[in-house]
Parts: C-alpha cells; structure tokens; sequence
C-alpha cells in the first residue's frame, strides 16, 4: 500500500473517530434542574430511546433531591427541555424515568446501539473522563483514572490531576473511555477520599432493559399514567403539549397546567426570563382548528405575555412552518382573547409569547378553537 493511500486510510480513520465522538456527544445526556426562579442544577441523566418511549437513566438520589426532574438536553442553540415522569427504581442508586417535552422528539440512539464491551475498553486505557452536561447545555469534561473495576457492577475513578475535584453534581455523569464510549454512570463519590463510584454501562442497560421489557413500551404521560385525553370537553381533547423552552418557575406551576381539567390547578408560570417563549401543542391528526383561546384570569398583569405569534407546521419537524398571526395582546374584560386564523389541520401550533418583563410570563390555560 503507498504512503498516500495509507494516508488517506488514516485520515478517514480519523473522521470516522471524530464522528462517533460527535455523534455521541450530541445526543445522549441532560442536566437534571430543579425547578424555581432560578432552576438548580442537580445532576445528570443518560438519555435513550426504547420502542416509543424516550427515558432517562440517573441516580436515584438525584431524582429525590430535584422533587419533579426538569431535564435540558445537551446543546447550546437553542434549550431543548423535557420533565421527568413514571420513575421506577432499579437497584444500587439507580432509576429510570420516561421523558416528556422537547426532548422526547430528539431521543437520541435507541438503548440497544450502545456498547457493552466494558471490560474491552477498561483494558486499552487506565484513564478516561467524566463527561457532563452545564446549565447552559455545553458539555465538560474532567480526566480521571480508573482504580479498579469489581467486573461485575461498579469501577471506581479519581481525578487524573491533584487539582480535579469530583462534585456533588456530577452524579448521573457518563464515564467515557478514551475512544469517547461511554462505559457507565457516576454514581456517588466519596466526601473523605473524592473517590467516585461508577455503575458499568453493562449493567446498567441490563436493568433498564429487564425493567422496561417488563412494563412494555407504551407511552406514559405528564403524570405517569398512560396517555389519556386531558378532557371530555371537545376544546381541550383536540391539544397536547409537546415542548416548551423556558422552565416553570416550580413543580407547581409547569407547562402541562395550561390544559389540565382540574379548576384547582395552578396557573403556568416560567421562571425569570430574556426573550420570548414558546409553547408547541400537537393537534390530534385530522382535526379542524380556527384558533386558540387564552385565558389569563387572575393573573399579575405584569406576568402577562405583550405580544404574540402562531406558526403552524404539517409535522413534528417543521417542514413548511408558516406564520398565521402576530401582533400585540389585548385582553378582554373577562382576561380573555382569541387568536383565530383560517380554518386548517396543522400538526403542531407553536405560540410565541414575548414577555413584558424578565419576571417571566404566565397564563391560566389554552384552548383550541374549531
């Protein structure tokens, strides 16, 4: 073979490497938040696909300690959100959830694509690092070194460097091996030596896998129930929201209680924001809309939206999106008003809310008009 093929055989060896590294740091990991003005970052969470449903994989201490999981996908553009629901805890400080929001139409590889060859990796290299994911959705890095691994369930790492620390909000980061394979999960780390204890990928997909071929694959909805219709009324059947880009301002306040049924529910509140929100509601397929209907009854004025757009798309993707209103909010006496376009079966609706002020934006509920 010449030098300028192995070259190119090297180059594409490269590109390939580079790739996969690229691949899997794209679509694999969220921060775990704890909801609030400003959302707490708690933890990490390995994402993945099984049959319909997206789920997560991350420590049980870490879904504890956030009350209702909010999740940011890793990715700076734009924030890619999701919550955390029907929870179940497989052993050894581990759970799994299934995700819903804005994640869930970007769940990444199937959970069956990743590599169990743990044993393979751990012998080509002592050193690796923990990857995790920042509140801003970039990713970081710390360098480790594996002191040993029990071939069974757990590897224990340190920082490569006397100045790396292991912190608490490190839980659920993926260990990955020095060809950028993750090979498992930290789940703990040790206050007296800042040793980490990390759960091998093997075992982890075992269990996920065990558990879920056990409840099958059906969809689970915001409350961990099967998916259901959130209302006999016409109106209400007709929505569903799908993803939202501004995290609630509590648990008690999120996204799904602009079409819950029950009167008691709490209005939608957003935490503290810098630019405008969106809301994107999935019509039920073939269905007739003219509008939508907001309610901002007793709501602050000043944590009213001033202004608003509808986009319409034919799919989940966007393909032709179009734009069918716009303008200023003006509320009737009732703290209603209706945003009606032209009779139409859309797919999605996104609704653009633009703040008044950085306190965020709040509404009471949504409804279809048709």
């Amino acid at each position: 073979m010449s030098i300028i093929r192995r070259a190119r055989h090297a180059a594409f060896a490269v590109f390939l490497i580079l790739w996969c590294a690229l691949s899997y740091a794209a679509s694999d990991q969220a921060v775990v938040r704890k909801l609030g003005d400003i959302p707490l970052e708690i933890g990490q969470a390995f994402v993945a696909h099984y049959g319909d449903r997206c789920i997560a994989l991350l420590p049980s201490h870490v879904v504890a300690e956030a009350d209702a999981p909010s999740l940011r996908y890793v990715g700076t553009a734009q924030p890619n959100l999701g919550n955390l629901v029907d929870v179940i805890a497989l052993g050894d400080d581990l759970s799994l959830g299934t995700i819903v929001g804005g994640i869930s139409r970007d769940c990444g590889h199937h959970l069956g694509s990743f590599s169990r060859a743990v044993d393979a990796r751990l012998s080509e290299s002592t050193q690796g690092a923990l990857r995790f994911v920042n509140g801003d959705g970039s990713l970081g890095f710390e360098p480790v070194v594996w002191l040993d691994d029990d071939r069974r369930e757990f590897i224990r790492v340190r920082p490569t460097s006397t100045q790396g620390v292991l912190r608490k909000g490190m839980s659920g980061s993926l260990l990955m091996a020095a060809d950028n394979t993750p090979i498992g999960m930290l789940l703990s780390v040790s206050t007296n030596s800042g040793v980490g204890t990390v759960m091998r990928m093997d075992r982890m997909l075992e269990r996920a896998e065990a558990a879920l071929a056990e409840r099958g694959t059906k969809t689970f909805g915001v409350d961990g129930e099967p998916a259901a219709r959130l209302s006999t009324e016409d109106a209400q059947k007709l929505l569903t929201l799908s993803a939202w880009s501004a995290p609630a301002a509590s648990s008690e306040h999120q996204a799904e209680n602009l079409l819950a049924i029950e009167p008691r529910s709490k209005p939608w509140l957003t935490a503290s924001l810098s630019g405008p929100v969106t809301l994107d509601f999935r019509v039920e397929a073939g269905t007739v809309i003219n509008g939508l209907s907001i309610d901002a009854t007793s709501i602050d004025e000043a944590l009213r939206p001033r202004a608003a757009e509808l986009i319409l798309a034919s799919d989940d993707e966007f393909h032709s999106a179009r734009s069918v209103w716009g303008g200023n909010l003006t509320f009737s006496p009732d703290d209603r008003i209706e945003l009606r376009f032209a009779p139409t079966r859309p797919r999605v609706v996104r609704l653009v809310l633009y703040p008044k002020t950085e306190e965020g934006v709040s509404l009471k509920s949504i409804k279809a008009l048709h």
